[in-house]
């Protein structure tokens, strides 16, 4: 039994869902299964040393490495020197729900991203991010970035009217091809060539995917370099307001001591738990924990073109105006409303495959059944997969909002918070919480679209 190793540290009580069987191996560093490098430095917390340089700066406090907090850190950095960046984290090691991901992207109709700083909240982020992520992989090193397509499985007539209603001529959704020939579809796709049970396919021709934990280390590493401190392993057990600012207390994990972080500004990058933190201060973020889980296969016959998703649940979802899209019931035995799928083969040939999904914080634990549901769907469309075992499993919980935009932006002055982006437009949501902290107007009307007072 493997277990996960971080700094040469046993961090598998921080990120369970990485302690697979003797194949875990076979998957990248990062990406849910195996060993990180056990030679990477992690981060060291370093207590407030008040220089006369720091005293003239204005102190901000991060809450949160993930993709969002790693991302705002980095973009604050970059654009201006008279702030003091401390970044807290309680695992012992970047990345937070991101590690999580699955990292699929795909994007609407535009082939080459215009000035859409006025338009569509949703489809910015999309774009900035790809951008981003693009200029990433370019210019600061490798964080495994693969331009692909997504196509959308559809099994039935049912799902294809459904498809045609979303995605078709006249559809609320652009930029998307239906596809129902099955030369076609085999030559957008060559593993569906044996499938029978694929009707159609809903092609996204842009899009793409990255390495979840290189795209943190390598923000992380861009934030060091320009002054950011980032202290891993620091429990932050509640916030308070003070006159002068807040009160950040947390809890150093490997020696029990009790801090007390001041901070003129403090930003709350928590992910479903920004609810908890902001409530301390009086306010509202009304985000909930969408419970999540996947699995991973290394198949020997099936290499995918392109990322993936199903149509089954999204048929439920649009017929029964389900607000948050999840496939369970919320309270146990969880019963079951629809399955949803979705996949992506990375660089090294493994293949993740998730959808079921609860809407609670279910603290890690997989439910079998759900995974079994899965696999199930997984081996009717791709049939060559039908005796591959399962090498690992994992959860996670998303944080969802009521109008599945993101929350970024100021609760009150000096208070800030950023949830509900995913994964891929993450950083591209930090991009936004930055110039919000930093009173710039560039991004003004996008700001308004994902107020967090849009709700009260």
């Amino acid at each position: 039994e493997i277990l996960l190793k971080f700094a040469g540290q046993d961090v598998t009580k921080h990120f369970y869902h990485l302690n697979h069987s003797k194949y875990a191996t076979a998957t990248k560093a990062g990406l849910k299964i195996g060993e990180l490098d056990p030679e990477e430095k992690q981060s060291v917390a370093v207590e407030n040393i008040d220089t006369e340089e720091r005293k003239e700066k204005k102190r901000i406090v991060i809450v949160g490495a993930g993709i969002c907090g790693l991302s705002t850190a980095h973009f604050l950095s970059q654009e201006n020197k008279n702030f003091d960046v401390k970044v807290l984290e309680s695992a012992p090691m970047l990345g937070g729900t991101a590690l999580k991901s699955s990292a699929i992207m795909f994007l609407g109709g535009l082939v080459e991203t215009k000035d859409l700083t006025g338009g569509n909240l949703t489809q910015w982020l999309g774009y900035a991010a790809f951008d981003f992520y693009k200029m990433m992989q370019e210019k600061w090193g490798n964080i495994d970035f693969s331009v692909k397509g997504t196509i959308g499985i559809v099994e039935n007539e049912e799902q294809l009217a459904v498809a045609k209603k979303i995605f078709g001529p006249g559809g609320r959704v652009k930029g998307a091809e239906i596809v129902e020939d099955k030369d076609q579809i085999a030559k957008i796709e060559p593993g569906l060539k044996d499938s029978e049970t694929v009707k159609a396919l809903v092609w996204h021709k842009h899009g793409g995917t990255v390495d979840p934990y290189l795209v943190c280390k390598s923000l992380a590493a861009k934030a060091e370099d320009q002054g950011v401190e980032i202290a891993l392993g620091k429990e932050v057990l509640y916030v308070t307001k003070e006159d002068s600012g807040y009160t950040i207390r947390h809890k150093d994990i490997d020696s029990g001591r009790i801090i007390d972080e001041k901070a003129d500004i403090l930003v709350l990058c928590l992910g479903w738990k920004v609810r908890e933190f902001a409530a301390m201060l009086g306010h509202t973020v009304p985000v909930r924990g969408m419970h999540g889980q996947m699995f991973a296969m290394n198949p020997t016959k099936l290499n995918l073109t392109n990322n993936l998703y199903g149509l089954e649940g999204i048929v439920y979802w649009t017929k029964n105006r389900v607000k948050h899209q999840h496939t369970r019931k919320t309270e146990e035995p969880y019963e079951r409303l629809t399955n949803h799928l979705y996949g992506v083969q990375i660089k090294n040939g493994v293949l993740k495959f998730g959808g079921d999904r609860v809407l609670k914080d279910l603290n890690g634990k997989v439910l079998e059944d759900g995974i079994e549901a899965n696999v199930k769907v997984v081996k009717r469309i791709f049939p060559q997969l039908k005796d591959e075992p399962i090498i690992g499993q994992w959860s996670g919980t998303m944080p969802f909002t009521p109008d599945q935009k993101i929350i970024c932006g100021s609760l009150e002055d000096n208070l800030f918070v950023l949830t509900g982006s995913g994964f891929m437009r993450g950083v591209a949501s930090g991009m936004l919480l930055a110039s919000s902290i930093l009173g710039d107007q560039k991004y003004e009307k996008l700001l308004k679209q994902s107020d967090p007072r849009r709700f009260s």
